[in-house]
């Protein structure tokens, strides 16, 4: 990795006038800086912090930002309540943090201060014990405007968050407006579209499974199973990820969704627990509101609609308070 190289190119890319644009608040993810700015077993701990400050200073000047909000999970997090909540997989049950490279530790206790020094300033360091890092950016873009915010990650969870994306790569960025439905930019989905592109295949990275599969009524005409119905895997490619953009309505989504959670997950409540968990996990949120997903103008605001809400929301705060009782 060659931060200087970067940065040489991201000035490259900036306007010729850099002066901070009044307003703009560059957010960074902290988590991903960690093992980013790292580097090898060969890396000194002293060019890890180099590699810190310069990242977030090649970063500030290519947003031309005011401020710059370094945001970072802090060690212990409920995430939200995602870990209580998860029923299908459990919350990123697959991670064993074996993988993290010789720095980051040193990294993580640079970004337990309150700011972290850069060449033109300092850079704020946010963080809160409910919440992780994913849903400081959603309560950022609710404080500050999606017109007023650069996001630098590499976390595709952002991509649902109206703002300024800027690449992790190159420092380049393009605008992804606030009615934005669905957007493809560098071969990558963004927009309310990418929430419901999760909510099918799931995330990988969380060990949240969307709909595995389902079954459209077919079966099979040969072989071993044959006669028995079909089920089709939806993978990140799969075909029926096609009528997402065309939908293009979240009350739409809801009914389009529904079945197909209830061909792979059982009877119609089953289906709907598992549809709301999904959601929950996935929805980025700046309300502690558990139930965020679904309030009004929200993607999964049909199911509060339905005679089945209030047992729904019984069965999900039942999972919390399991949870909460259990650690005390």
């Amino acid at each position: 990795m060659d931060l200087s190289a970067l940065a040489q190119k991201a000035s490259a890319l900036c306007p010729m006038d850099t002066s901070p644009v009044e307003g703009r608040v560059l957010l960074i993810d902290g988590d991903a800086l960690a093992y980013y700015c790292a580097g090898n077993d060969d890396t000194s701990i002293e060019q890890a912090r180099i590699n810190v400050r310069e990242r977030v200073s090649t970063a500030a000047k290519a947003a031309c930002a005011e401020e710059v909000f370094i945001l970072v999970t802090l060690p212990g997090s409920p995430k939200g309540d995602r870990y209580a909540i998860a029923r299908c997989e459990p919350y990123q049950g697959q991670r064993t943090g074996s993988n993290r490279p010789k720095n980051w530790e040193y990294i993580r206790q640079m970004l337990n201060s309150t700011a972290i020094d850069y060449a033109s300033g300092k850079a704020v360091v946010w963080h809160e014990n409910y919440f992780e890092a994913d849903d400081i950016f959603k309560r950022m873009h609710d404080t500050y405007g999606p017109e007023n915010i650069v996001i630098l990650t590499q976390d595709k969870d952002m991509r649902m968050i109206p703002g300024l994306h800027m690449d992790w790569q190159d420092y380049s960025m393009f605008r992804l407006g606030s009615d934005v439905w669905h957007v493809e930019h560098n071969g990558k989905v963004y927009g309310r579209s990418w929430f419901w592109h999760q909510m099918m295949h799931g995330d990988d990275a969380d060990n949240i499974p969307g709909i595995p599969w389902y079954t459209d009524g077919s079966v099979y005409k040969s072989g071993p199973k044959k006669g028995h119905i079909k089920r089709i895997p939806v993978g990140k490619k799969a075909a029926i990820l096609e009528r997402i953009p065309e939908i293009g309505d979240d009350a739409r989504m809801c009914e389009f969704l529904l079945p197909l959670y209830q061909s792979c997950y059982g009877d119609y409540f089953a289906a709907l627990c598992a549809m709301l968990e999904q959601g929950i996990l996935l929805w980025l949120r700046s309300d502690p509101n558990k139930f965020d997903v679904a309030a009004p103008g929200n993607p999964l605001e049909e199911l509060t609609m339905l005679p089945e809400w209030s047992a729904l929301a019984s069965e999900f705060n039942h999972r919390v308070s399991q949870v909460v009782y259990a650690q005390t």
